[in-house]
Order: C-alpha cells, then sequence, then structure tokens
C-alpha cells in the first residue's frame, strides 16, 4: 500500500502544480502592465497636447514646403548661386502628444480603418518607454489588453531597424506559434494590397511622390516590421496643407525614443535621388512565408 500512497501523493503534488501554474497564467492575463497606467489626461490637458503636437506637425510640414520649393527652384534653375540648401529638421514628440493629436481624429465620421480597426480593439494607446514603441489596446477577442513591442534603431550602415519584440496579451508573453498563421494571412493581404501601390506608384522631377508610393513604403515598412528585415531609412512629408496625398521623401538619420517621448532627425534628399527611390518602391517585396492560396 505504500506504493499506491506514494502514487497518489505524486498525483497531488502534479495536479497542485498544475493548478498553481493555471492561476498564474490567469493572473498575468489578466494583469495590466504597469506603462498602460498612466494617469488619464482632463480634457483641457488633452486638447492643450494635441495642440502642441498640431504646432510641431505644422512646423515639420512648413520646413517640408521649403525643401520642395528649393526642388522646385533647382529643377528649374531659377535658384540663386549662393542660395544655402536647406538642412536638416529635428522634431520631439511626447507620447502625451502623439496619442492626444490620434484621438483627435477618432471623431464621429471613422474611416473605413478605424471601423475596422474598432471591430477589434478599444481604447488604443501608443506608449515610448525604454527604447520602445508599444501599441496597445484592449482586445475584444482576447478579452485583456494586448500590445506589440516594436524597438527601433538606425545601424552604422543607415537602415532602418523596427524589430518586433513580441505580442503579449496582458503580462503573458504570446508565443510566435500562436499567431504565425495570423502573420502569414496579414503577410498576404499586405502584398496583395502593395502590388496594386507599386503599379501606381511615382515620383515626379521635383521629389513629389504621390499617394500610392507613400501607401507602398509603409506597407514595406510593416512587412518588414513583422519580418524583422531591415528597412530604408525614408518617410514621407506632406508639404501641402491643402493637398496631403503628395509628400516629399526625406531620410530618417537619427531616431531616438527615450521615457515618453520619440525624437526623430529628417534629412533632405538630393533630386538625383528620385529613380533610386523609386525603384526601391517599385522593387517586389521578398517573401518570407509561402503565399496562402
Amino acid at each position: 500500500m505504500k506504493w499506491l500512497r506514494r502514487v497518489l501523493l505524486s498525483v497531488g503534488v502534479l495536479l497542485c502544480m498544475v493548478m498553481a501554474a493555471t492561476l498564474v497564467g490567469l493572473y498575468l492575463y489578466r494583469s495590466i502592465p504597469s506603462w498602460y497606467r498612466t494617469r488619464p489626461l482632463s480634457e483641457q490637458e488633452r486638447k492643450a497636447a494635441a495642440n502642441r503636437a498640431d504646432q510641431k506637425l505644422a512646423d515639420v510640414i512648413s520646413w517640408a514646403a521649403q525643401v520642395q520649393a528649393q526642388q522646385v527652384r533647382r529643377r528649374r534653375g531659377t535658384a540663386s548661386s549662393t542660395e544655402s540648401p536647406v538642412g536638416p529638421k529635428t522634431v520631439t514628440l511626447a507620447q502625451d502628444e502623439l496619442n492626444a493629436f490620434f484621438d483627435s481624429w477618432a471623431g464621429p465620421q471613422k474611416s473605413q480603418f478605424q471601423r475596422r480597426v474598432s471591430r477589434y480593439f478599444s481604447d488604443g494607446r501608443l506608449v515610448l518607454t525604454d527604447g520602445q514603441i508599444i501599441l496597445a489596446g484592449q482586445s475584444l477577442e482576447l478579452g485583456t489588453l494586448a500590445s506589440v513591442q516594436l524597438q527601433p534603431s538606425i545601424d552604422g550602415q543607415g537602415h532602418l531597424h523596427l524589430q518586433w519584440n513580441g505580442v503579449s496579451a496582458g503580462l503573458l508573453p504570446v508565443p510566435e506559434s500562436a499567431i504565425a498563421g495570423r502573420l502569414q494571412r496579414l503577410q498576404a493581404l499586405l502584398r496583395e494590397q502593395l502590388d496594386l501601390w507599386q503599379e501606381s506608384a511615382d515620383i515626379d522631377q521635383t521629389l513629389t511622390a504621390n499617394a500610392s508610393a507613400v501607401e507602398a513604403t509603409m506597407t514595406k515598412l510593416l512587412l518588414d516590421a513583422i519580418n524583422n528585415r531591415a528597412s530604408e531609412p525614408l518617410i514621407f512629408v506632406p508639404f501641402d496643407l491643402g493637398n496631403l496625398r503628395h509628400a516629399l521623401p526625406v531620410r530618417l538619420s537619427a531616431l531616438e525614443v527615450g521615457e515618453g517621448t520619440i525624437t526623430m532627425t529628417l534629412q533632405p534628399l538630393p533630386l538625383d535621388d528620385r529613380m533610386t527611390i523609386l525603384r526601391g518602391i517599385q522593387r517586389p517585396y521578398p517573401p518570407r512565408f509561402a503565399d496562402t492560396p
């Protein structure tokens, strides 16, 4: 009978361990990370933060307009020989400013993209902490807070990296194998849309990019982030508030994420880079996964 008692004791210990692991897992699953528990802004503070973001972004657009105007003069041969080139632009945005700016666009008349996202996530928030960009929101499907962690950097060769540091449900890391199928379907959809944007992408002689070129570049950036690939450090800045569908490609030459802030330095590009940029946008994206049927 001693062996039976030992077996029952072993089974009991094993069951206790399983129950303890389950309880810990549930606790982590339901827990809210400390970085998400920030003090909510009052309506007055939110409006002030959104206004600061508007002013900073307007300043960047004004800088891009100066760069584009100089490009036009150079293209036409009317630029003065003593005219100094427009220098780089550095901008620092706070976490509260970015979230307030995004909230200001989430009015009653939501875009189709916003309506789709709202079916799955609510209370979306961008968090800047310890060199990471965290995108978080309450997942209606998971019933808890879902977050994606990205670690941006620019390497010694000037390439942009948006390192994918995983997905979490509450405080519980989600295994890559658990989301591999969804990531594969997402990539297939992105690549399908990318093909359409690449067909109509264009950059004119003054280095002005159309909306398709912007969308194609941003889609490649997202695909690179998912696949942990290096990206060309290109971003597009609108230069005319009357026509936001046209933008100026600039180089992201420096990027730093601090505690609650992100600082970026934008570098103008020469007209001679036009075809190199356009060929890069139109280049087929190298697959990592096989296309889904």
